[in-house]
């Protein structure tokens, strides 16, 4: 991407009303279309000129009750104007949207984006996902599986029920050596090996 046509979008960005500037940000993370419902479930402060001061600015479209960005070098413009954790932030939000409305294969990605080293919330959303996923893709479950055991640390409280649902997946969809894997991590931090039995 020129890095003018970058600058100029971040411009454009920093020049919208704060809720408008919110819902590009919004549409630009999610990647696709997304409903205006999901956007102001996003973005609940939103109001009718937001939308439409977002739209005119050239940045998003809508169509049908959609929203979608203008054009992907858009989206990635936009996306690299924003701080990381801003959109791990929005990823995150996303990944709970899609997962409270069962839609586990959509939330995936989203929480894949959102994790980073140490972050329980976003490896709670990946294996809730990977438990969804376990009998229609099992290749993606294990994948999600893998990587939540690799988010949680061993010294945070959760790091013990999270690993035993990891290791559940894992066996579940046939991941013999990622589950031997957490199986010895999980030993080498608890005293009584019963524990490790999954559910």
């Amino acid at each position: 991407m020129p890095q003018e046509f970058g600058a100029a979008i971040a411009r454009r960005l920093a020049g919208l009303l704060d809720t408008a500037r919110t819902l590009v940000e919004v549409v630009a993370v999610c990647g696709c279309a997304v409903t205006v419902q999901e956007a102001l479930r996003m973005v609940p402060e939103l109001v009718g000129s937001g939308r439409e001061v977002a739209v005119g600015s050239g940045l998003i479209t809508i169509h049908d009750q959609r929203l979608a960005p203008r054009h992907d070098l858009v989206r990635e413009a936009v996306c690299g104007a924003l701080p990381d954790l801003t959109v791990r932030t929005l990823h995150g939000r996303f990944a709970r949207l899609h997962l409270d409305a069962g839609q586990a294969l959509l939330a995936a990605p989203h929480a894949r984006a959102a994790a980073t080293r140490g972050d329980v919330a976003s490896a709670l959303i990946l294996i809730t996902a990977a438990e969804q996923l376990t009998a229609a893709s099992p290749h993606d479950a294990g994948d999600l599986a893998a990587l939540v055991f690799g988010t949680v640390c061993p010294e945070q409280t959760e790091w013990f029920d999270v690993g035993r649902r990891c290791l559940s997946v894992l066996s579940r969809t046939q991941r013999a050596a990622d589950a031997i894997t957490v199986a010895n991590a999980i030993l080498a931090h608890v005293d009584d090996a019963n524990l490790v039995d999954g559910p």
